[in-house]
């Protein structure tokens, strides 16, 4: 939310603030996927609102990472058709160059 005294930062900024490439930042900003306002050809991001867009991705990060990432039942389907899988049959091969038989 833009705040009277709000300070604006430019593509350079921001991407020195998140540590990636400014390509990221033009590229999210076109997007949609980071909150920016396009000011003729130049992207501006509201500093409290930036801050506020990094702390809510923050939150939804932590919430994700206390939910499991698989569950039982998935577990249990996979477990249950990697067991089901047979075992090939061993064999000799009995090799005539070399007079040695190897098991595979």
């Amino acid at each position: 939310m833009l705040k009277e005294k709000d300070k604006f930062l430019n593509v350079q900024e921001v991407a020195e603030l998140l540590k990636v490439n400014p390509i990221t930042i033009y590229r999210k900003a076109n997007q949609g996927q980071i909150p920016a306002i396009k000011f003729g050809k130049k992207w501006l991001f509201s500093e409290t609102t930036l801050l506020e867009w990094i702390q809510s991705k923050q939150q939804t990060l932590k919430d994700n990472l206390k939910q499991p990432i698989i569950s039982e039942n998935i577990i249990r389907v996979i477990s249950n058709q990697i067991s089901s899988i047979k075992q090939p049959a061993k064999m000799e091969i009995y090799c005539f160059n070399c007079s040695f038989v190897c098991s595979v």
